[in-house]
C-alpha cells in the first residue's frame, strides 16, 4: 500500500514531457564533460586520468540545473558541497559495513559520529 502512495507521487515526475525539458541541460553538460576529458587526456600525454572528480562536477552541475533551473555552484561552493557529499558517503559504507553503528546511540559515541 505505501507503495502505491509514493509512486502516484513519483509518477508526474518522470513524464515524457517533464524529462524531456532537462535533455538541454543534459546535452550541454554532457559537451562540457567531453570536453573535460580531451583537456584531462592532453595534459596527461594520453596516459591514464581519474575520472572521478570529472563525473563528479559534471553529475553535480546536472543535478544543479535540472533541480534549481539553471543555477550551478561554483568555485568554493561546488568543493564545499562534493567534499560533504563524499563525507556522508564514508559515513554510509561504514555503518553499511558495521552493523553496530547503525544504531545512533552507539555511532554518535563513535569517532565519525563524533565527528559529526
Amino acid at each position: 500500500e505505501e507503495w502505491k502512495k509514493n509512486r502516484r507521487l513519483l509518477n508526474p515526475a518522470f513524464k515524457g514531457q517533464i524529462l524531456n525539458s532537462f535533455m538541454d541541460a543534459f546535452h550541454d553538460k554532457s559537451l562540457l564533460c567531453a570536453k573535460e576529458f580531451e583537456e584531462a587526456i592532453e595534459s596527461n600525454s594520453g596516459g591514464k586520468i581519474n575520472v572521478f572528480p570529472i563525473m563528479t562536477h559534471c553529475t553535480m552541475d546536472i543535478i544543479c540545473e535540472t533541480t534549481m533551473g539553471g543555477k550551478t555552484l561554483t568555485g568554493e561552493d561546488k568543493a564545499g558541497y562534493i567534499k560533504n557529499i563524499h563525507g556522508f558517503e564514508n559515513i554510509f559504507l561504514q555503518r553499511l559495513k558495521q552493523p553496530w553503528l547503525r544504531l545512533d546511540w552507539l555511532f554518535k559515541l563513535s569517532g565519525p559520529g563524533r565527528a559529526n
